[in-house]
């Protein structure tokens, strides 16, 4: 082969590399934003009207849930939205180690991880909130486990009642530096909508008197995370199983492979490649004529 035809070989995968690192951005996919300075804490984000009476849970329906630390929504007198101050050692979340922490508790949080996948079917009428993934840190083993509660608003009237609340105080036994999901007891609803629904995982067990509507006393939680999603009513093939997930998540929409950027990617890589050995072959028969 001539040196010519290996430095256009080295320029075509030159190139093609390029092309693989800017595809996305030739897609049309913005860089991503900075984030802001976190702490370590972590709120919910269900949404609360405390401060913008405009926020809505719903269409037409105000939003009305106990989320912020200065929430007018509480139904328990001086209680307030939900914070755990260290999410480190125990968290919600498919993936391992995306522990997130929190800094303002009136913006959407920053973990896009987020545990509660949807509300399932389960026929003749009855329904479970499946959770994925409840973490623990590889070296946070003398935990053993966390506390779950959990609620649902079933009647979609932007808030929870006792009636609501899907899981109360359970103990989940979970292995050092893995994960397990969770269903709730099966229940009931008057439609079959998307619900808002909050997850809370926690080292100590709450007082069920005092957190019935999700919220929390005003000193907060030491250890956990709290999230809360639109959760929705899921079809039988999008349901996913349930179990231990030793050190790895089962995946879940939002982290979905970027199957066109891939194909893309790997199209123009086969073309670059193939240009370059159409050219390599050329060359080295020219250079073999006698």
């Amino acid at each position: 082969m001539t040196k010519k035809a290996w430095l256009f070989g080295l320029v075509c995968v030159m190139v093609g590399g390029l092309m693989l690192a800017g595809i996305g951005t030739a897609a049309g996919d913005a860089p991503p934003t900075p984030s802001p300075p976190v702490i370590s804490g972590d709120f919910g984000d269900a949404p609360d009207n405390t401060d913008d009476p405009t926020i809505e849970a719903y269409p037409g329906v105000p939003g009305r849930f106990p989320t912020l630390l200065n929430t007018t929504n509480a139904l328990i007198p001086g209680n307030t939205g939900p914070y755990h101050e260290n999410v480190q050692p125990l968290w919600l979340g498919v993936f391992v180690n995306t522990a997130t922490g929190e800094y303002n508790a009136k913006l959407v949080d920053m973990d896009n991880d987020d545990a509660l996948v949807g509300i399932v079917d389960i026929g003749g009428g009855s329904y479970v909130l499946r959770i994925r993934s409840l973490h623990l840190a590889a070296d946070a083993g003398y935990m053993e486990g966390g506390f779950v509660n959990a609620w649902v608003d079933k009647n979609k009237d932007g808030m929870w009642d006792r009636s609501e609340r899907v899981i109360a105080n359970e103990f989940v036994v979970i292995p050092p530096g893995g994960g397990r999901d969770l269903d709730s007891s099966p229940f009931t609803m008057p439609d079959k909508t998307d619900k808002w629904a909050r997850a809370t995982l926690t080292r100590w067990p709450l007082d069920l008197s005092l957190t019935w509507d999700g919220s929390i006393p005003q000193w907060g939680l030491e250890y956990g995370e709290t999230e809360d999603r639109l959760a929705r009513l899921m079809v039988p093939w999008e349901q996913p199983g349930g179990g231990i997930i030793e050190g790895v998540g089962i995946g879940s929409g939002s982290h979905a492979a970027p199957w066109p950027l891939i194909t893309g990617g790997a199209l123009a890589l086969i073309a670059v490649l193939l240009a370059s050995g159409w050219y390599a072959r050329k060359h080295w028969a020219v250079r073999r004529e006698p």
